[in-house]
């Protein structure tokens, strides 16, 4: 038996060759703007991998964000700050983009420093595009050694790089009819599914702004506010004008001393203590109209409380009705 391994790559090598040479020495008639074909093949593979190369950082990692600590006095004017200097816009360094981006930004537990952009769930990039540290999933190590507690949020931007707001899509002159929500470009005004970011229409219908909501450990939730009402999800595809989305809870702005009664004095916080907090409450919390609101608010097991809106929008409460003294 004869093997021909040897033979045959030979054979494809003188191929490949003579292929190759023909298409050199045709380059300047072939490919004009170049100076040979075999740039202008250089020249696109390059591009080609770069726009994957972009496309695939832009990939959402969902996942559970960590807030700062909630307290049930919401209402203080909240910190100051936003994003440090590594906060960027996108990651920096990936030039023109068409459409928004979802990335990955690294900020201190408290929101107010932000570190630079994540980069395959575990490089910290900056602005410029450099590394500056490694993420472990709660902590970065920076290039000097220390290590900083983070959080990680995702962020949306515009084709500049500036952060596009979650808004609400809702019927005009009504924001507690929602159909749905989207992104808008800051560049091109267009919208995006707030799923995919693709681009969509809503049609006749008009944008409001929605506002984030922590549970009561003080956890972002996947839901948000718009109007009067908390929606538990804000994941649309497309927006269809004869499809509404039902709301998961109602907002109630407290600001209410405890009353030294019989059903609060095992309350937390109990008689004496002020609640201030503008919260959102499940559907269907006031069911029972032999019991007051505030005893809903503090005592019901399980708890109708959803959570609050976030101190950290800096925003009014947006409730339609409130409990107070």
């Amino acid at each position: 038996m004869n093997f021909q391994a040897g033979q045959t790559m030979a054979e494809y090598l003188v191929v490949t060759i003579a292929l190759v040479s023909a298409f050199y020495w045709t380059a300047n008639a072939d490919c004009p703007g170049y100076d040979n074909c075999i740039s202008k093949l250089k020249t696109v593979l390059h591009d080609k991998y770069e726009g994957y190369s972009h496309s695939i950082s832009a990939v959402h990692q969902y996942g559970d964000l960590k807030a700062s600590s909630f307290e049930s006095d919401w209402g203080e004017e909240p910190p100051s700050g936003g994003g440090g200097s590594g906060a960027g816009g996108g990651g920096g360094g990936l030039g023109e983009v068409e459409g928004l981006q979802r990335t990955e930004q690294v900020f201190s537990e408290d929101g107010a420093t932000g570190y630079g952009t994540l980069v395959g769930g575990q490089y910290v990039v900056d602005a410029d595009g450099a590394v500056i540290g490694t993420y472990d999933g709660a902590t970065i190590t920076l290039e000097d050694d220390r290590v900083i507690p983070v959080r990680v949020a995702s962020i949306v931007t515009d084709e500049e790089g500036n952060p596009s707001p979650l808004l609400g899509i809702v019927e005009c002159g009504n924001k507690n009819v929602v159909y749905g929500f989207a992104y808008r470009s800051g560049v091109t005004g267009k919208f995006y599914s707030s799923l995919t970011l693709s681009e969509i229409d809503i049609g006749s219908l008009c944008h409001v702004p929605s506002y984030p909501v922590v549970d009561t450990s003080g956890n972002t939730t996947s839901g948000a506010i718009v109007g009067s009402y908390y929606y538990a999800t804000t994941l649309s595809v497309d927006i269809d004008e004869s499809r509404r989305v039902v709301p998961s809870g109602e907002v109630v702005y407290f600001d209410v001393v405890v009353p030294d009664e019989d059903e609060y004095q095992d309350s937390s916080p109990g008689p004496g203590a002020r609640v201030v907090d503008c919260a959102v409450m499940a559907t269907g919390w006031d069911a029972d109209p032999d019991r007051e609101l505030l005893d809903v608010y503090l005592n019901l097991e399980p708890t109708a409380r959803v959570g609050s809106l976030d101190p950290a929008s800096g925003v009014s409460c947006p409730g339609s009705r409130s409990v107070e003294d």
